[in-house]
């Protein structure tokens, strides 16, 4: 019996509070706050691999990521912030990793975005 498996996420545009697999934003530097109606864009959107241990073991779950997006839509200081099972950690901190972003417009000027969160769900389909 062949088994497939994969991670479900959002592509394209990240809407704050929209689908479940959802970047969510916090504020931008400078002070300029990033409201709940704004969009942060997805240019390069990565899936994680599924660990083959945790697919021959049926394991399902979770695993979200915190980082911030640099003005040149690069990621950077990525910390996990919640995993259902320590198997899926390594996978979405790289998934993240090489996520890209359009960058974030203030004032007529790219501006650095904090405390994005990537929501990662693992899931087996048989």
């Amino acid at each position: 019996m062949i088994r497939l498996f994969h991670c479900f996420l959002c592509f394209g545009f990240l809407i704050i509070g929209g689908c479940q697999s959802t970047d969510q934003i916090g504020k931008s530097l400078s002070d300029h706050s990033v409201s709940s109606n704004e969009v942060l864009f997805a240019e390069k959107s990565v899936p994680p691999r599924y660990p083959i241990a945790a697919a021959e073991s049926g394991i399902e779950g979770y695993c979200v990521i915190g980082y911030a997006v640099d003005v040149d839509g690069t990621t950077f200081d990525h910390k996990t912030l919640e995993c259902s099972h320590d198997i899926f950690e390594q996978p979405s901190l790289e998934a993240a990793k090489k996520s890209r972003y359009r960058p974030k417009i203030v004032d007529g000027v790219a501006a650095q975005v904090f405390d994005v969160k990537k929501w990662y769900k693992y899931q087996i389909n048989n």
